[in-house]
């Protein structure tokens, strides 16, 4: 736990406190007993040995469990078997570390293995369920893997800055772990398996610990990005660390945590000698029901509906997120069932039903000036039985969907008029305007045959052709500039990827129920998805670099900001007075800058100026003979 590196020098600081055995001090970690509804916290203070105390389901002291300890971490509880990491000093002393096992129906120990002699500090820990434990060891930057049955540990990650917290993901098959720093933290995965290490998620500001509910969805300990304690956040996340939500920001020096009780979030503040508990079911996610994404390619943002389709008595508004795996934030909030979004000439348009599907409803259409954020036009696009779904625009006019009235519609933008442009089309959904072959590609679905066809037409509303018929509800298509459809299915929960033609397809793996919206995002690469019924957003990352990895990241390396807008720093950490060479690569790996360092000491950190570049996805190197590492820079 890096926090005690400060600890030993503003230790005369802290006020003496006369503690009693059966008091929270400095609580490290928690685990939760599901069959006896009973917590355990690791709990240890400067004057007094470490224990272990045990608390009721309401989160009151029963009394001391086991105190025949030291500088206590990471707990796990396997069956009836208590593992603790157990320091024998602070960090940066000589002593070893040890990893004891305690019997929670005797109160007998079991185990008392070291894991690591001198110059170590062993913080949180996991378990994979296949008799193995994880165990992050902050000061000698290595995760450790011990064989419960074998007594053998081995090194399961080395070289990694601050690896607090470490998490076993059941559903995924993964081990989760922290890579973290006051500037910039990552999550990082590596299966139990072994093979390569992922990066999954990105954080401004340190991250500590990591535990996962039964829905699949994260919680993050962080303490900010500072030396100031008080007032930290603890996010959500969902699987896949698309984005982030601050659900709590109270904490001092948050650090383990578990899901208890009713699905309760208990979390350690090791800095005010508290728990938190928190009431998961009690959040209201930033999702209600997410209709569809655009993204702002002048002020680098994605922007989603959230629907709220299903309730009439609730009303939706548009969230913002900067980047994959950012903060989710509320943009607009005046508005009822918004649907459908496009960007046009610095204009927001918002499709707005004032009822949902079927509710004899009337329609708007909304423009939001995205820099001012005010309401520049608001016009009733039909006055009753209607629901608006997706539009689309040719720089003159907007192409939208009716799917209750069966048509779609065209809006004049010049003129603020709107009139019909095809009839007679069952249930049109998803449309888009192909500007290469100056005609709309749309999707229709059809109740009576139940099939969805993808359909063709002019730009005079003439219906050239039908590209596709399929026996699945589709709703959205996009196009991209490598001659890709991408089409959302959300009867069957899957996203298709067709050929120029539809000739042929692939199926892109998600994983959330009914995808809705899709934007492809040609400056990052990544294709965006909503999920109306699942009440989710999600990424996925297209790019190909063209470089080739020689082996596993080994070194700190962060750029920071990113996305940026063409100014970044770049540090980086364990060089070991190395000549480092630095290259910068665009997408498709052409070479747009290198530059050759020589490191006087371990680290190194400098700034760059390349706003002159493209806006794009870039790739930024840094190798010599020992290593590479890589990381994608973004300026937009």
């Amino acid at each position: 736990m890096k926090l005690i590196r400060y600890f030993i020098t503003f230790i005369i600081l802290l006020p003496f406190f006369a503690h009693t055995q059966d008091t929270i001090r400095y609580p490290v970690d928690i685990v939760y007993h599901e069959q006896s509804e009973q917590y355990y916290v690791s709990n240890w203070a400067d004057n007094t040995a470490g224990n272990i105390l045990k608390l009721n389901s309401e989160g009151q002291i029963t009394g001391t469990f086991y105190d025949e300890l030291n500088y206590v971490g990471g707990l796990c509880l396997i069956n009836d078997i208590l593992y603790i990491t157990n320091n024998m000093d602070l960090y940066g002393g000589s002593q070893p570390s040890y990893l004891v096992g305690i019997n929670i129906n005797t109160g007998v120990s079991i185990l008392n293995f070291e894991i690591s002699t001198g110059g170590t500090y062993l913080d949180l820990m996991t378990t994979d369920n296949n008799g193995n434990l994880y165990i992050g060891d902050s000061e000698k930057m290595k995760i450790y893997k011990y064989n419960l049955q074998t007594g053998l540990v081995t090194d399961f990650v080395t070289n990694i800055t601050n690896p607090f917290g470490v998490f076993y993901d059941y559903i995924s098959d993964r081990i989760l772990f922290t890579n973290s720093s006051f500037t910039n933290s990552y999550i990082k995965s590596k299966s139990p398996q072994g093979g390569e290490i992922t990066t999954v998620f990105y954080h401004n500001g340190y991250l500590e610990g990591i535990t996962m509910d039964d829905e699949g969805n994260f919680y993050l300990s962080s303490w900010g990005n500072d030396y100031q304690w008080g007032n930290e956040p603890v996010y959500k996340t969902n699987h896949d660390f698309s984005w982030k939500y601050e659900i709590s920001n109270n904490h001092n020096r948050p650090f383990g945590m578990c899901i208890g009780k009713d699905t309760c979030l208990v979390v350690c503040n090791w800095g005010e000698h508290t728990l938190s508990f928190i009431e998961t079911s009690g959040f209201e996610s930033p999702f209600k029901q997410p209709f569809d994404i655009v993204f702002d390619n002048n002020n680098f943002r994605y922007f989603i509906t959230n629907s709220c389709i299903s309730d009439n008595s609730v009303t939706g508004n548009i969230i913002t997120i900067k980047s994959p795996g950012d903060t989710v934030h509320t943009y607009f909030n005046d508005l009822n069932h918004p649907t459908g979004l496009c960007i046009f000439d610095q204009l927001l348009f918002v499709l707005n039903n004032t009822g949902i599907p079927n509710d004899s409803s009337s329609s708007f259409l909304t423009a939001i000036d995205i820099n001012t954020n005010e309401i520049v036009m608001e016009t009733e696009i039909d006055t009753s039985e209607s629901f608006l779904e997706f539009l689309t625009h040719d720089n003159n006019n907007l192409y939208i969907t009716d799917y209750i009235k069966n048509n779609i519609l065209k809006f004049d933008i010049i003129t603020q008029s709107s009139s019909e442009f095809i009839t007679n089309v069952e249930n049109p959904t998803g449309i888009y305007y192909k500007d290469n072959t100056d005609e709309l590609i749309f999707i229709s679905y059809s109740t009576t045959e139940m099939e969805s066809y993808i359909i063709a037409s002019d730009i005079n509303g003439n219906i050239t052709d039908t590209l596709f018929t399929a026996i699945y509800e589709l709703k959205d298509i996009i196009y991209t500039e490598s001659g890709n459809y991408y089409v959302s299915n959300s009867e069957e929960s899957l996203v298709y990827k067709f050929d120029s033609i539809f000739s042929d397809y692939t199926i892109i793996t998600i994983n959330y129920d009914s995808p809705n919206g899709l934007y492809y995002n040609e400056l990052t690469d990544d294709l965006g998805i909503t999920f109306t019924e699942g009440n989710n957003l999600s990424f996925i990352d297209f790019s190909n670099t063209g470089i080739d990895v020689l082996i596993d990241l080994k070194n700190d390396f962060v750029i920071y900001p990113n996305p940026c807008n063409g100014r970044f720093t770049i540090s980086a950490e364990n060089l070991d007075r190395q000549k480092v060479k630095m290259i910068l690569c665009d997408i498709s790996g052409k070479l747009v800058y290198d530059y050759e360092f020589k490191i006087n000491g371990n680290s190194f950190i400098r700034t760059f100026n390349f706003e002159n570049l493209p806006k794009g996805t870039y790739v930024m190197v840094l190798f010599n003979d020992k290593f590479v590492e890589r990381e994608k820079l973004i300026i937009y």
